[in-house]
């Protein structure tokens, strides 16, 4: 981490924003991976060697048509929609289409309601589109339901203060980044971004 190049940032906000998007990456795509995506879609569409249902996957888009006719079957129950739903989330992500991103990850809120991972994931496509009290709101879901670890709790935080900053409440933000700072491994990477955003958001409100 190169703390001088963020102490030398025109905006504390941006350098935090920049540590605390490589922390979201790297949780988002634990949850949907490109190649756990690719794998998922190719599980449930398991083509029959030899016959007229092998599918060569050229590229993601190739995998975005077929999770599409999938996830929008008629045909479809709930349960087999979920799996390409998720693939449609990852992809649209990793391609910056968060509208559509979000709209898929609308869908697994409705069908997995008591999944967190699919609020948090939506809170992160919020903000990235400019929606950051829906996305504080996705957040406090999250939490109502229940993360499933110390870590994921206090990365959510980390989430949760940077929309609250975002939309003009630096008080809630520190609330949050404070609160990570606790739930969070001191030597971790997140935890060290956590403390420098309270070491900033501090200064700021001494000003």
């Amino acid at each position: 981490m190169n703390t001088r190049r963020l102490q030398a940032s025109t905006s504390w906000k941006d350098g935090v924003g920049c540590l605390i998007m490589v922390a979201v990456t790297i949780y988002l795509t634990a949850l949907f991976g490109y190649k756990k995506a690719v794998s998922a879609c190719d599980d449930y569409v398991r083509p029959d060697p030899g016959t007229m249902h092998t599918i060569a996957f050229a590229s993601s888009a190739d995998i975005a048509v077929v999770c599409m006719r999938a996830a929008y079957s008629p045909f479809a129950s709930s349960e087999e929609r979920i799996g390409p739903l998720k693939v449609l989330a990852s992809l649209f992500a990793q391609r910056r289409d968060f509208a559509f991103a979000a709209y898929a990850l609308d869908e697994l809120v409705v069908l997995q309601g008591a999944d967190p991972a699919h609020r948090v994931s939506r809170g992160y496509l919020r903000v990235r589109t400019g929606k950051y009290d829906a996305a504080v709101r996705d957040y406090d879901a999250a939490f109502e339901i229940g993360l499933p670890t110390t870590h994921d709790a206090g990365v959510v935080h980390m989430m949760r203060g940077a929309a609250q900053y975002d939309a003009g409440r630096p008080e809630k933000a520190l609330e949050d980044y404070t609160a990570a700072v606790r739930l969070l491994d001191p030597r971790s990477a997140e935890s060290k971004v956590a403390q420098f955003a309270v070491e900033r958001l501090r200064q700021e409100r001494g000003r």
